[in-house]
């Protein structure tokens, strides 16, 4: 799960739950023919800030899970960061409204970054090398195995790093169930703070040259993350007994606390199994 060329870069973190498994097809056979990324139908690729549930006193929850169906990947990553048992939408609403204002100078460079320019971009960086293709959304993948996915970036507050949540579903040939489903965090790493770096000086780190390093880093995290499930689909599930421990790692200037089973440990990057997925 540790890419190569972009050890230095790319994330600290990589996360998942439980894979859903549903459907008699193997989801190892996937790497036995070529495969299709379906670019999702949601044409801008989604943003937002991250919210601090520690600080409105929600908890952090748990955001690991396989989402319900195809319709309700992007839907379930888009409301889980704020849902809490009797939290009020007011309070919601404005959380994710204050964590939204740290994208404000990057509107130029977001609005016109489409899930199409992302894919085109991640494909190349990912370290596995079958056969594959970007899927249009009315496209049909014919005898592909096709790759479902809901991305969602976010920001964190000191425009130091970014975190995608996808959710993934792997689909056999000719198949409505799902062969494999999880989500998948991928984090950053955070970027350096030189002397006296300010947000101003940040947020023209992610303007210049169209957004470059923004785009370049979100398509990295998406390769890690397709990197992830392709493996993961080919791996065995870990002993229920699996030791779990608690991890800390940075999110931008902030550092996080998870409870997990670890996978993989190299090049400065951890690869987790999310207790909290259930």
């Amino acid at each position: 799960m540790i890419a190569r060329g972009r050890c230095a870069a790319a994330a600290a973190l990589l996360m998942f739950g439980p894979a859903a498994h549903a459907g008699a097809a193997d989801p190892a056979a996937a790497g036995e023919r070529s495969w299709a990324l379906k670019i999702p139908s949601v044409e801008r690729v989604v943003f937002r800030g991250v919210v601090s549930h520690d600080a409105a006193g929600m908890g952090t929850g748990a955001m690991l899970y396989p989402a319900p169906n195809a319709a309700g990947l992007l839907a379930a990553i888009l409301t889980h960061g704020l849902l809490n048992e009797g939290a009020k939408q007011s309070q919601k609403d404005k959380l994710q409204a204050e964590a939204d204002e740290v994208l404000k100078p990057l509107r130029p460079v977001l609005d016109g970054f489409t899930h199409t320019q992302l894919i085109q971009s991640a494909l190349p960086m990912q370290r596995h090398r079958e056969p594959r293709r970007a899927l249009g959304p009315d496209d049909s993948p014919a005898l592909d195995w096709t790759v479902e996915i809901a991305p969602v970036f976010s920001m964190t507050r000191d425009q130091r790093a970014i975190v995608l949540d996808n959710a993934v579903r792997i689909y056999a040939p000719a198949t409505s169930d799902a062969a494999y489903a999880q989500t998948i965090r991928v984090v950053s790493r955070p970027l350096p703070v030189a002397g006296s770096l300010e947000s101003d000086a940040l947020a023209s780190h992610w303007q210049a040259e169209s957004g470059r390093a923004l785009r370049e880093l979100s398509a990295a995290l998406l390769a890690e993350s397709l990197d992830v499930a392709l493996q993961g689909a080919r791996r065995a599930a870990p002993a229920a007994d699996a030791p779990q421990r608690t991890f800390r790692y940075a999110e931008g200037g902030a550092e996080k606390i998870e409870r997990a089973t670890l996978v993989e440990a190299a090049c400065g990057r951890l690869l987790l199994r999310s207790c909290a997925a259930g």
